[in-house]
């Protein structure tokens, strides 16, 4: 722009120059003019009296002479003006793609704004309806969601002469047992805290002879296992599926090692 304004104001001189050399030639030419018609020289020649058709005459000269000077300083403004124009045509037809393209580019981040603002709003509307959802509570393995007070609820329902394994039933599952110890042998149960010789042969008559079944117990089997022998949450306090678990992977257990060495009386056979 600063360039421009320089440009414009050296064409506007220049056709001020150039008007300025055209009044002076005019001015010298129409005196050639009027020395040719009165075969004198101006210069040297002593002035007439000037009759009224002179005086005439002159005021025309110096019309004529005005008349040309504007006539030059109109056709320098043309001149200078048709650079000036055509500078601004060619800065116009410049910015127009400058334009153009950085619209172009604004349109592009107008869309990925738009497409971010849409992403996070989904976004959100998934977070609000997974809090609104409920949570899955995870059921009892056999006993549904049943708390202590339903199961206690289903105990007194039952009759009064009803069987340890009613009283089990109700309140958890039997665990499957085996017809006999594998190999014929089965494992020293007694080496389970909480498991002594009634335990063990009460045990047995439910198939169960060895660490890994008990280790693999769900907790409905732990409820119906505890409620059969008579002191339903002692498995879980003294946690035989742990102790269990041990043993059948080789591993000993405090209390094992005091019944190797003979330590519990209740366990010795």
């Amino acid at each position: 722009m600063f360039w421009l304004t320089i440009q414009t104001a050296l064409l506007i001189l220049a056709a001020f120059i150039l008007g300025a050399v055209l009044g002076c030639i005019a001015r010298q030419f129409f005196a050639n003019a009027r020395t040719r018609a009165t075969g004198t020289d101006p210069a040297r020649a002593a002035p007439a009296p000037m009759t009224a058709t002179a005086a005439a005459a002159r005021a025309a000269a110096r019309t004529t002479d005005a008349e040309a000077g504007a006539a030059g300083e109109v056709v320098a403004a043309d001149s200078g003006a048709a650079p000036a124009e055509k500078a601004e045509t060619a800065v116009t037809e410049v910015a127009a793609p400058v334009a153009a393209t950085a619209a172009g580019d604004a349109e592009p981040a107008g869309a990925e704004s738009a497409e971010a603002e849409t992403a996070a709003t989904e976004a959100e509307a998934t977070e609000a309806a997974a809090a609104s959802e409920p949570e899955a509570v995870p059921a009892a393995d056999g006993a549904g969601a049943d708390d202590e007070a339903t199961m206690a609820a289903r105990l007194a329902a039952l009759p009064q002469d009803a069987s340890p394994a009613e009283k089990a039933d109700a309140v958890g599952s039997r665990p499957v047992g085996l017809g006999a110890a594998r190999g014929g042998k089965a494992d020293d149960l007694k080496r389970i805290r909480g498991i002594g010789k009634v335990n063990e042969k009460k045990l047995g008559d439910l198939g169960v002879y060895h660490f890994d079944q008990i280790a693999a117990w769900t907790a409905a089997e732990v409820r119906w296992v505890g409620t059969f022998l008579s002191f339903a949450g002692r498995i879980e306090r003294e946690e035989w599926v742990a102790q269990a678990a041990r043993l059948a992977r080789g591993e000993e257990t405090d209390f094992s090692k005091r019944v190797d060495e003979g330590d519990v009386p209740s366990s010795k056979d």
